[in-house]
């Protein structure tokens, strides 16, 4: 296949995947999944009421003592609450997704496969391949949190300056993590429909990605870039707070949920065709 060849065949997989998007049964679990997280925003955001404030409260201290931090008195007060949102409101999404997302993935492919043709006949237990999705989704997001957590350290000494430290946070941590989804953005497809063990999805992805890697790199930067758009913004909540209006936080954190819901969709759709076409990439 010429080079050609293979960007006409990636456009057109993106074309079709969009004709997908009145698909409700491919779009309610993604749905859900958001309308989730978009309560825990809502009650973090509204600490303050009676309803809220104790189950909040709860979850300010335990990230403190985990974190070795004290930011759970501040949590309570406006506008500091909004200073600290995107990171609590972040790790309870975290929490959320470790259990679910992985699930959910797993069930829009199943869904983008039936809805194409392809689903055979025996309808897969989603109780026996959830242990698949969660472990495979793991070790992308540990990867992920490894090189948030570490690339910082080691790259401190070279990290003297806002410039620097600007450049680091919106060029290169991102990069980090476009490189290491396309990588194995194919596993939780492959484990859904082909039926593949967790070592045989993450080593076919890899393979994938071996004999296509800028395909691979381009569809991820694709799929990350408006997530990591606003994750970014929202990563300067304190300077939004001060120069602009406040709530401004909330709606920059929203907008990365509902840019979330559209990634995943391209995410799956896009893999799961590129699965069941015997061309290569």
């Amino acid at each position: 296949m010429t080079l050609i060849d293979r960007i006409n065949r990636f456009i057109s997989v993106h074309l079709e995947v969009l004709k997908d998007v009145v698909a409700i049964s491919v779009w309610w679990p993604l749905t859900l999944l958001f309308a989730v997280n978009l309560g825990i925003l809502f009650a973090l955001n509204n600490v303050s009421m009676p309803l809220f404030m104790s189950p909040v409260m709860v979850w300010a201290e335990f990230l403190d003592l985990v974190f070795g931090t004290q930011n759970a008195g501040s949590f309570g007060r406006f506008p500091y609450h909004l200073y600290l949102l995107p990171d609590v409101f972040g790790w309870a999404k975290f929490l959320v997704s470790f259990f679910f997302e992985g699930l959910v993935l797993g069930l829009v492919a199943i869904k983008f496969n039936n809805r194409l043709g392809y689903g055979s006949s025996e309808k897969p237990s989603l109780l026996k391949l959830w242990p698949r999705f969660f472990l495979i989704w793991l070790v992308v997001n540990v990867l992920m949190i490894l090189a948030g957590q570490l690339l910082p350290i080691l790259f401190h000494p070279v990290l003297d300056g806002a410039r620097r430290m600007f450049v680091f946070n919106t060029v290169v941590l991102p990069s980090v993590f476009v490189f290491i989804l396309s990588l194995f953005m194919f596993s939780i497809p492959a484990a859904a429909i082909k039926g593949d063990s967790v070592l045989k999805a993450l080593s076919r992805s890899l393979g994938i990605f071996v004999r296509n890697p800028f395909t691979c790199i381009f569809l991820a930067g694709l799929i990350l870039l408006f997530p990591l758009f606003f994750s970014i913004l929202a990563g300067y909540s304190i300077r939004i707070v001060q120069d602009f209006k406040p709530s401004l936080v909330v709606i920059i954190v929203a907008c990365g949920l509902a840019s979330e819901v559209a990634a995943n969709f391209l995410w799956i759709g896009s893999t799961v065709r590129f699965l069941n076409d015997n061309r290569e990439l």
